[in-house]
């Protein structure tokens, strides 16, 4: 039940003067005092008695969750029966506790993020102050989740200090590097895509965004004293606005993308874009279709594109399919290498 501001000011005014027991309060009396509120607050002076006996029933009522103990006395006075009732005390409603619960089931699938756990421990509180035991429910909504995924303890820290405003001495060993390296970065975002969590910071010696996977990070310190240097320049849905994934090229830019899907595949792609930026240039008369993207080739586009592969062709540009046909003739070789294949099972049947 939405409430506007004006109702949330006669519910405060009244309770106010409900759980003030050093006097006793008629209809007139929580009219005049809705009415001065108002005034104070909005300017507004007009109020019925009507309005004030209708927001008494929803205060009663489960309507908002308070189900304040208002009653009447001696035919004339009202008052809450419970002398120690406020609304002001409640910090949130019955069915606001079940919403709570129900985001915490989602939040609890995120491994690695030990606040959600603090929150959990939160809601229990709560629980108890509201006099409240939520039945256990079964979820009702399942995360795609990796926890064996290495570096998940992280997770925690690395969002600490992104809030706390640290510079920090990340050392960090990508695949294709052959030692561990430290960089001094600024971090700014955790972003996680395709079950796989990465940091985004800014390295003010390169002047340049950085993407690291949590997974590929050994050590993260905290550099004492040094300058922070507050996000003014990057915005996630800009920098990550033509790109499938996290991986952004300092030089990369977008290009127009052409795929003939198959008429298997369209409704899929269709109902689950590769991107935004997808639009569907022509529908064929065999039911397959032709889509138009608009990105920069990366990494995960051409894994998407590769997964893909059986139900779509790349018509454009060239040098991308290209490059899928060049990945694809790798693995061909591979599998049809005889030889290869033989040493590989003498090696697996080695003790």
């Amino acid at each position: 039940m939405p409430v506007n501001k004006n109702a949330l000011i006669r519910y405060r005014t009244i309770d106010e003067c409900l759980a003030n027991r050093q006097r006793r309060w008629t209809l007139d009396d929580l009219v005049a005092a809705c009415s001065k509120a108002l005034s104070d607050y909005e300017g507004k002076t007009s109020l019925s008695l009507r309005t004030v006996q209708s927001d008494i029933q929803n205060m009663r009522s489960g309507k908002l969750g308070y189900e304040a103990p208002i009653v009447v006395v001696d035919r004339k006075f009202y008052t809450y029966s419970d002398p120690h009732f406020s609304i002001a005390r409640m910090p949130v409603s019955k069915a606001e506790l079940e919403q709570l619960n129900d985001a915490v089931s989602v939040l609890r699938q995120f491994a690695g993020f030990q606040q959600f756990a603090t929150i959990e421990e939160v809601v229990s509180r709560l629980e108890k102050e509201i006099d409240v035991r939520s039945k256990r429910r079964e979820e009702a909504v399942a995360l795609e989740q990796n926890r064996q995924l290495r570096g998940l303890d992280w997770l925690t820290p690395l969002h600490r200090y992104i809030v706390e405003k640290k510079v920090l001495r990340i050392t960090y060993q990508a695949f294709s590097q052959p030692a561990p390296i430290k960089h001094d970065l600024h971090p700014y975002l955790l972003k996680e895509y395709n079950n796989r969590w990465y940091l985004i910071a800014y390295n003010q010696l390169e002047r340049q965004m950085k993407t690291l996977s949590i997974d590929r990070i050994q050590n993260v310190l905290p550099i004492k004293d040094a300058l922070f240097i507050p996000n003014t320049f990057f915005d996630p849905d800009e920098y990550f606005q033509h790109i499938i994934g996290v991986t952004v090229y300092p030089d990369g830019k977008p290009v127009d993308i052409l795929l003939y899907v198959l008429p298997a595949k369209v409704p899929y792609i269709e109902t689950k874009p590769y991107h935004r930026s997808q639009e569907c240039v022509k529908v064929l008369p065999n039911g397959g279709a032709i889509f138009k993207l608009h990105l920069m080739v990366n990494f995960e586009l051409i894994n998407t594109l590769m997964r893909d592969s059986p139900d779509i062709v790349v018509l454009a540009p060239i040098q991308l399919r290209n490059r899928i046909i060049g990945r694809f003739q790798k693995g061909l070789d591979r599998n049809l290498d005889t030889e290869l294949r033989a040493n590989l099972w003498k090696a697996l049947n080695v003790e």
